[in-house]
């Protein structure tokens, strides 16, 4: 029996599965610290899980950009070339997604995934239009998921990295410390696990406050119960530098619909503080009302990156081995 697998690479974990008849199965969760590389954790993956069944295609979704089949993962050290890893492993075909690309595919086909509102509803999203996907995680990823006449399209690229517009004066203030440390400051930078702490420990310098050695999941956890102001204005800023971006890029595509996603916003859940998320989002002077009435959900399906790679496999993956 044949079967095909499929991962989710991150800049901390590394999530595969098989796809068996059409499903996601056997699902596990590597830390992408613990190997040299791809090839590495996926004959770790496949010698725990595959169980004797020979392996046909590989569609692997990377947090990094995908050019010419190859790609490097923004936050970590692993590199992908899909033709030496096809080769590697004996496989039929091996396909590199963009993570967001994959996302955004997970929105297509029959088993589309799960979306929680938090503004409008299912029915305030025509059929035809583009829509913008948006998720911190390690990073924070960016994709376009546009539907014609003619069919789907999805547009990839790396949003997260345009440059962060902050506003006001303690923003202005917390950016310039941001400066002082690096060449250019992106939206990744503060709308990210990452930008999370980096934000805190800003705040902490700016307020000469001892700063203590949290971790995105800890500034999360002490932000939302108000146990450390610092962990709560960086929380807030997040939340709002995240807004700010996904009303841009609604702007720029009028989107008909905005979708969240991403490790920090599925640790946040119902936690998640919208106020400050839609004072970024719809505050567009003249263009406001544009924005107020664009729906935005929230991905709740727990593996979107995973789903969209089999749904790649099953609407594209099939018709390129047929041609």
């Amino acid at each position: 029996m044949r079967m095909d697998v499929v991962a989710d690479i991150g800049g901390t974990n590394a999530r595969f599965a098989l796809v068996r008849d059409g499903e996601l199965a056997d699902v596990k969760t590597l830390p992408v610290h613990a190997f040299e590389g791809v090839v590495a954790a996926l004959h770790a993956y496949l010698a725990s899980e595959k169980r004797g069944h020979a392996v046909s295609s590989f569609c692997l979704a990377v947090a990094g950009p995908v050019q010419d089949q190859k790609a490097t993962l923004t936050n970590a050290k692993w590199a992908f070339d899909s033709e030496a890893i096809r080769r590697e492993l004996g496989a039929d075909t091996v396909h590199l997604l963009n993570d967001w690309e994959a996302v955004a595919w997970s929105l297509t086909g029959p088993r589309s995934a799960e979306l929680a509102y938090l503004h409008g509803g299912p029915s305030d999203v025509p059929l035809f239009g583009t829509q913008v996907l948006i998720g911190p995680g390690t990073g924070l990823g960016v994709a376009h998921l546009s539907a014609t006449a003619e069919g789907l399209q999805v547009i990839s690229g790396e949003g997260g990295h345009v440059t962060w517009a902050p506003k006001g004066h303690r923003q202005l203030r917390l950016a310039q410390l941001l400066y002082q440390q690096m060449d250019h400051v992106s939206f990744e930078r503060v709308a990210s696990g990452q930008g999370l702490v980096g934000l805190y420990e800003a705040i902490c310098q700016l307020e000469n406050l001892s700063k203590q050695n949290l971790d995105p999941a800890a500034i999360v956890a002490m932000g939302l119960s108000s146990q450390n102001a610092a962990c709560r204005e960086a929380l807030e800023i997040f939340h709002h530098a995240l807004g700010v971006l996904a009303g841009n890029l609604a702007l720029v595509c009028n989107a008909t619909r905005v979708c969240l996603a991403g490790g920090v916003v599925e640790r946040l859940a119902a936690d998640f503080i919208f106020d400050k998320f839609w004072d970024g989002f719809s505050e567009k002077g003249r263009l406001s009302h544009l924005l107020q009435k664009t729906p935005v959900a929230r991905i709740t399906s727990e593996q979107p990156g995973l789903e969209g790679c089999r749904a790649w496999l099953s609407q594209v993956g099939a018709r390129e081995l047929m041609t």
